[in-house]
């Protein structure tokens, strides 16, 4: 007998710590230069759940740029993720983030 019940999308960092669901979660919704700590970052660029991308930005002198590291979540796992959103985020959790 089959159930019609239908099966809930795991969250994409399933099985990692709960840093890593943050910071993975920061980084989807574009906050990627918040002093995310180095090994979280390398937990979730190994396990391809984010992506790495030099960018050059004006430096601290005049005339002079640098290279930082920002982050990109790919749409694939972007889109894996609003589906776990949609099936376990609920009005009153927005609402109390939005406090």
């Amino acid at each position: 007998m089959t159930s019609t019940k239908a099966a809930h999308q795991p969250h994409p960092c399933a099985g990692l710590s709960k840093r890593a669901h943050e910071v993975f979660e920061q980084i989807a919704i574009g906050n990627d230069l918040a002093g995310h700590h180095p090994r979280v970052l390398e937990a979730l660029v190994s396990r391809g759940l984010i992506e790495r991308r030099p960018e050059e930005v004006a430096g601290p002198f005049r005339g002079t740029t640098m290279t930082i590291d920002r982050y990109d979540v790919p749409l694939i796992v972007h889109a894996e993720w609003c589906s776990w959103c949609a099936e376990n985020v609920t009005e009153d959790m927005i609402a109390e983030a939005q406090r």
